[in-house]
């Protein structure tokens, strides 16, 4: 029996009987502009990419296809799987309102974007220096559980988050606080933040009939802090 794409496209709808699909944020990354243009490494005082040397959209809301990497053997084989790695298949179309139209990250999916697992959550502890590495936190915070300082000037201090700082997306706003560089650990819920990390593949087709898209994701926190020469969107 020929796969029918359509069929495919309306198993991860999430108002279909079947409503396989897993719900995402797909955010499309950007180089930044920062980058050195000899040797393409980013410019770490960046105020826009704070170092990072790729700059990410607000998310758009998708249901698609998330499996595991357990069955895949040239990625055991070749020694490149990593724990939580994962395979996202992107449907030609999706539904919007009434009805279904095409898919953007079908067409627009490129390196180093990142999907957010919006629908789970994991017990995270991040380990940052105030206003120096969180200003780009390697998480998408669902919930703070604690901020704290445990240090011989500072021996367990505990800060509240609306009065001592604030979460903004995905960076610490302090509002006074310690001095800069002090080193604290935040205690989050957060939900898992994939990067996309193998080569995007060709546009599929069987025909003139266009089939899904499969692109390999891993943690975002697996990934390099800084994205050095070469290795760029």
């Amino acid at each position: 029996m020929p796969f029918q794409p359509e069929k495919f496209d309306r198993l991860l709808d999430p108002l279909g009987r079947q409503r396989m699909g897993t719900r995402v944020e797909w955010e499309r990354s950007h180089s930044c502009s920062c980058r050195n243009l000899t040797a393409g490494s980013p410019a770490p005082g960046c105020t826009f990419c704070w170092g990072v040397g790729v700059c990410w959209d607000p998310g758009v809301e998708l249901y698609l296809g998330v499996t595991s990497f357990n069955a895949e053997r040239q990625w055991k084989e070749f020694g490149q799987l990593v724990a939580g790695s994962a395979q996202i298949t992107i449907p030609v179309n999706h539904r919007v309102g009434n009805g279904f139209q095409r898919c953007p990250a079908y067409d627009l999916i490129g390196p180093f974007d990142r999907f957010v697992l919006v629908s789970s959550t994991e017990r995270r502890d991040l380990h940052l220096r105030k206003d120096e590495d969180d200003n780009h936190l390697q998480a998408r915070i669902a919930q703070v559980l604690d901020l704290r300082i445990s240090n011989a000037a500072n021996p367990d201090v505990s800060f509240v988050e609306g009065v001592d700082y604030a979460i903004d997306g995905y960076r610490v706003r302090w509002m006074g606080g310690p001095i800069k560089g002090t080193r604290y650990v935040l205690e989050v819920l957060a939900h898992p933040v994939m990067t996309v990390f193998k080569g995007i593949p060709m546009h599929r087709n069987r025909g003139d009939v266009e089939l899904p898209k499969k692109v390999s994701v891993v943690p975002a926190f697996d990934q390099p802090r800084r994205i050095g020469a070469g290795s760029g969107p």
